[in-house]
């Protein structure tokens, strides 16, 4: 998708990011479109909106922040065990979607 429709791929990033600013702003409003997706009787919407607000859900989308994450995880695994050390994580997070879709907008506003 990203080399043959950038744009649409920054355009993705940036709704995305997006909707998690809105489920941060507004769970209570956010929770029918999510109950929605699911399927409907799935989870009650009260429940969702609750999840939303809860101290263990995190909507991060920045690649940046999500790379030191998961550095610490791995760390982490590696500490547990789980691997000799830790894998690469290059080419894993592309910084350049988020700058497209994100970034460009807010110094757009900006202006």
């Amino acid at each position: 998708m990203l080399k043959s429709w950038p744009e649409a791929a920054g355009r993705f990033v940036g709704l995305f990011h997006k909707a998690s600013e809105r489920i941060r702003a507004e769970p209570a409003k956010v929770a029918p479109f999510v109950l929605a997706a699911l399927g409907g009787d799935l989870v009650a919407e009260a429940t969702i909106a609750k999840a939303f607000v809860s101290p263990a859900a995190s909507f991060v989308n920045d690649s940046v922040e999500i790379r030191a994450a998961t550095e610490a995880l791995l760390a982490y695994q590696v500490e547990l065990g789980d691997f000799p050390q830790a894998p690469a994580l290059d080419g894993l997070f592309n910084r350049a979607l988020y700058e497209v879709g994100v970034v460009s907008k807010k110094m757009r506003r900006a202006l």
